[in-house]
């Protein structure tokens, strides 16, 4: 019995020590972490917009958990021409879990910095990477052509004010290319009346974030059809009533401060006819 109890004890002693083996084979090595951002990374663009061959200088800045910060800041501008896209990658030092201790952010500044001349007219998007290939911001370099104004975001989409629940205004956007806009706004007026304008010619301003257009209504004849079936009806020539004031404001990759577009529409004599502050709807 003695036998067998040793026999026991030694099997069981061996297979713990082989688990354990076998378990920590098995765990990983600690790996180094890449600290978050106190603040989403802002990349702004200095000047705002400029012509081709005009040195611009990229900004990235965010206030980052105990200042560990990147440590270093690669340029990577591979096929920019053909996908529009300047990837920044930021490396960051080796700072394990419970280091609060870590290298000073590169240049003693929670910003970094370097300087970017594009060679044609267009939009270039920037996006910043970490070396683990997370996303931590994106901006705008908009090169305008020479003596021409043009817009400093994309305002593609669909935008609605939460005060005028119903109505709404879209707008198709040409941003990377020709910068051309065609956009149209639907709304009610105070008999309950369902109204279209669109707003066209779009001329921005010199700083990228305002324009002017011409204001339009559309309109029909009489429709055919019984009050109870609507059904669609040729539109006559659309009628110049006004013009708009469009300016846009906030940040359009801001979770903290949101574009936000103002709409003023205007008669032809110059009386304000009706506004809107809108929001871009995400889907």
């Amino acid at each position: 019995m003695r036998f067998i109890g040793a026999v026991m004890a030694g099997l069981t002693t061996g297979i713990c020590v082989l688990l354990a083996s076998m378990l920590f084979r098995a765990s990983p090595a600690v790996a180094a972490t890449v600290p978050p951002p106190v603040t989403l990374p802002v990349v702004s663009v200095t000047p705002l917009i400029a012509a081709p061959n005009i040195a611009r200088k990229i900004i990235i800045s965010s206030a980052w958990l105990n200042n560990c910060g990147p440590v270093n800041l690669k340029l990577e501008s591979n096929d920019t021409a053909q996908t529009g896209i300047l990837t920044v990658r930021v490396s960051f030092a080796a700072i394990e879990p419970n280091v609060v201790v870590c290298q000073p952010i590169l240049g003693g500044d929670s910003r970094l910095e370097f300087d970017y001349t594009p060679k044609a007219e267009g939009v270039l998007r920037v996006v910043v990477v970490t070396d683990t290939e997370t996303k931590y911001g994106e901006g705008n370099v908009v090169t305008s052509g020479a003596g021409k104004a043009r817009s400093l975001v994309d305002i593609s989409g669909v935008w609605f004010d939460p005060a005028t629940s119903g109505s709404g205004i879209t707008f198709q956007h040409n941003f990377k290319s020709d910068d051309v806009s065609f956009g149209t706004w639907y709304l009610y007026d105070q008999a309950g009346n369902a109204r279209w304008y669109t707003m066209q010619n779009a001329v921005w301003n010199q700083d990228g974030r305002r324009f002017e257009a011409q204001l339009l209504e559309s309109r029909s004849p009489a429709s055919s059809c019984t009050v109870d079936v609507p059904c669609p009806t040729a539109s006559i020539p659309s009628v110049r009533i006004g013009m708009v004031k469009v300016s846009l404001v906030g940040d359009e990759f801001s979770r903290t401060t949101p574009l936000l577009m103002k709409v003023d529409a205007f008669s032809s004599s110059g009386a304000a006819l009706f506004s809107s502050t809108a929001s871009r709807l995400t889907f």
